[in-house]
């Protein structure tokens, strides 16, 4: 049976000892450092030496010691992603940017290490629970490859670039309406698809399912949109579709946890996945190539709740308060310019610090016109916010969230804070053209 640790094993700090004696995470640290030539530095651990791997070549992966962030990311990944895969938590890193075995990782670590809120990891792990069909339907063969290829044509040449709500880097995808869609793949095409949610569900599935639907067809790159980190859907179900045929792309494999498993979900070109919201999974890293899929969101996670329903005008006042707070801060700002701009240089990190004010200039002026039936302006603004984060089921972008994960030092989390606060102020200008309009006056 395991013993008690003494406080010196606890911290690692046992005086006067070589570093291969102290803790596991000490241990790991000493081993790592001593493999790549250099000496452990006071304090350092195996997760903070990892964040920080040096760029340098050390040859051969040692299975003992992570292998530097620049040798998996291939030097062709944009800054965006380069913070996203330093913070990304160990088991995921793994998973997604290393190419280990699946089989090799505990899900239910994978599940803890993500911090998912409460209500979102008991779904995971009832998910996690469920066995072969009942977890994820695989449908062989659902488009031919002509609509495979319609559907790769079209996201490539008319794809948008907005904030994705799974971690706010660039989505590269094309929206498409229900008519869209069959137009693009043919009426035949178009009812097998529209069966399976039915082949998956049997008679829990009901015609509303698939009369709210959410479509688009997105690109992955090296450069643009890598990977997919590990992440749950906010619709009821989901379809995803394999477009492309073999030999077209290396990496990008689609992994899921069920089962009790983390598994990996190899398709060909037209071969289709439905599977509920819960289901946790995520897209390793594409290394060559391109990779296309065609995504279907069918009905909602949760019944919809009015966004003046989800926080109370104290809450919401938070919000406001919080994103004022946060546009306020100009050396934060200038940080996020700098980390979206990447090497763009000094003015491009100054446009871009321009353009999140610009956003949130235009966010205050819609909301000070349109009031939304609050009395201030300000109470007006935390209404918008909370319509966005229930819409896209993301509570990361809620400015409070943002608001404590800013910071440059230690215990900080800036490039989070960034995305997060681009991704909630896009989607607030794509939102403003859809509120409603300001109410009339009484005077005359």
């Amino acid at each position: 049976s395991p013993r008690r640790q003494s406080g010196a094993e606890r911290s690692g700090a046992h005086p006067g000892a070589h570093p291969l004696c102290a803790s596991p995470a000490a241990r790991l640290t000493g081993l790592c450092s001593i493999v790549q030539g250099r000496e452990p530095k006071s304090g350092e651990t195996g997760s903070s030496m990892n964040r920080a791997a040096p760029p340098l070549d050390f040859g051969p992966r040692n299975p003992f010691c992570p292998p530097p962030l620049d040798a998996a990311l291939g030097g062709q990944v944009s800054p965006e992603f380069q913070w996203q895969a330093a913070r990304m938590p160990p088991l995921s890193r793994s998973l997604l940017l290393f190419g280990d075995d699946p089989g090799s990782v505990d899900p239910a670590e994978l599940v803890n290490e993500l911090r998912l809120d409460l209500s979102t990891a008991e779904d995971v792990r009832r998910a996690l629970g469920a066995r072969g069909d009942e977890a994820v339907l695989r449908s062989p063969a659902v488009l031919p490859p002509a609509a495979c290829e319609a559907l790769r044509n079209a996201v490539s040449t008319e794809s948008q670039q907005k904030a994705d709500t799974v971690d706010g880097a660039p989505d590269h995808q094309l929206n498409l309406s229900r008519e869209e869609l069959e137009s693009a793949i043919g009426p035949e095409a178009a009812a097998v698809l529209w069966s399976l949610p039915a082949s998956f569900l049997g008679e829990a599935a009901d015609a509303a399912l698939t009369s709210d639907v959410e479509i688009f067809v997105r690109r992955y790159t090296p450069a643009t949109r890598p990977w997919n980190p590990f992440h749950t859907d906010s619709s009821r179900l989901t379809i995803n579709v394999a477009l492309d045929p073999p030999g077209r792309y290396t990496g990008g494999t689609l992994l899921g946890c069920f089962d009790a498993q983390v598994r990996p979900l190899p398709r060909g070109e037209g071969d289709a996945t439905t599977h509920e919201s819960t289901l946790l999974h995520g897209v390793s890293q594409l290394t060559s190539g391109a990779r296309h899929s065609l995504v279907v969101f069918l009905g909602r996670a949760r019944p919809a709740a009015p966004a003046t329903e989800l926080l109370d005008d104290t809450e919401r006042l938070a919000e406001a308060s919080a994103l004022a707070g946060l546009m306020a801060d100009e050396p934060f700002l200038e940080r996020c310019g700098a980390l979206l701009a990447g090497a763009a240089g000094p003015a491009a990190a100054a446009a871009k610090a321009d353009g999140l004010r610009e956003q949130y200039r235009g966010l205050v002026a819609a909301a000070s016109r349109r009031r939304l039936g609050a009395e201030r302006p300000e109470l007006a603004v935390g209404v918008i916010v909370a319509a966005l984060v229930e819409h896209y089921a993301a509570p990361h972008l809620r400015p409070t969230s943002v608001l404590k994960r800013r910071g440059a030092g230690e215990g900080g989390d800036d490039a989070s804070a960034c995305w997060s606060l681009r991704a909630l102020l896009s989607y607030a200008e794509e939102t403003i053209g859809a509120l409603p309009p300001p109410p009339t006056s009484d005077v005359t």
